[in-house]
C-alpha cells in the first residue's frame, strides 16, 4: 500500500515571509489571508505574528525593522527558538 506523506517545504515558507517582510505591496496583498496557523514552522508562525502586528499598526512591510521586532520579542520565545529565528533573519539579510 502506498501512502502519501506531507513534507513541509521550508523554502516556500521562507520565500513567502521574505516577500512579506521586504515588500509593502506583497504585505498588503497577502497579510489579510495570512494566519500563523497556516505556517508549519514555529519560526514562521512567530515571525508572521510580528509582521501582522507591525503591518496593522504602520500599514507597511517591516523591512529592516524586522530586526527590531526580533529584539523586542526574542525574550518571549521558547528556548532554542530564538536562535532559529535569529538564523532565519540573518540568512534573509544576506540575501
Amino acid at each position: 500500500m502506498l501512502r502519501r506523506t506531507h513534507r513541509s517545504d521550508k523554502d516556500i515558507e521562507k520565500r513567502l515571509l521574505t516577500g512579506i517582510i521586504i515588500s509593502d505591496k506583497v504585505a498588503s496583498q497577502l497579510l489579510p489571508y495570512s494566519q500563523p496557523d497556516v505556517f508549519e514552522l514555529e519560526v514562521s508562525k512567530n515571525i508572521i505574528r510580528w509582521i501582522i502586528e507591525y503591518h496593522n499598526k504602520y500599514k507597511l512591510a517591516p523591512k529592516k525593522h524586522i530586526k527590531d521586532l526580533y529584539e523586542s520579542e526574542k525574550g518571549k520565545l521558547k528556548q532554542g527558538l530564538d536562535e532559529e529565528v535569529e538564523l532565519f533573519l540573518a540568512k534573509l539579510s544576506e540575501e
